[in-house]
């Protein structure tokens, strides 16, 4: 392993310490890398930093139960009226 590919144990060790790492796609597959974190540590200034560095899409994990309640929640909420 080169100085920049870490085991799985150790990618995990600095998610779980509030670290971002660049997750890459296999050579012969998209050949490109992710920035990860983990979502429970996440900051402002982090998700800041993802924007303008990534320059990507920023793209999250969201336990079902959890969406289930925001589309719930989302339902109750008034509906804006379109008054012309």
């Amino acid at each position: 392993m080169s100085q920049h590919v870490v085991s799985i144990e150790h990618a995990i060790k600095d998610i779980r310490a509030g670290k971002m790492i660049i997750l890459v796609d296999d050579e012969d597959r998209e050949n490109e890398g992710d920035l990860c974190c983990a979502a429970e540590l996440v900051t402002p200034e982090l998700v800041k930093d993802l924007a303008d560095e990534g320059r990507q899409i920023l793209a999250i994990v969201v336990a079902s139960e959890k969406t289930a309640k925001a589309r719930k929640d989302a339902r109750k909420r008034p509906r804006p009226t379109n008054k012309a």
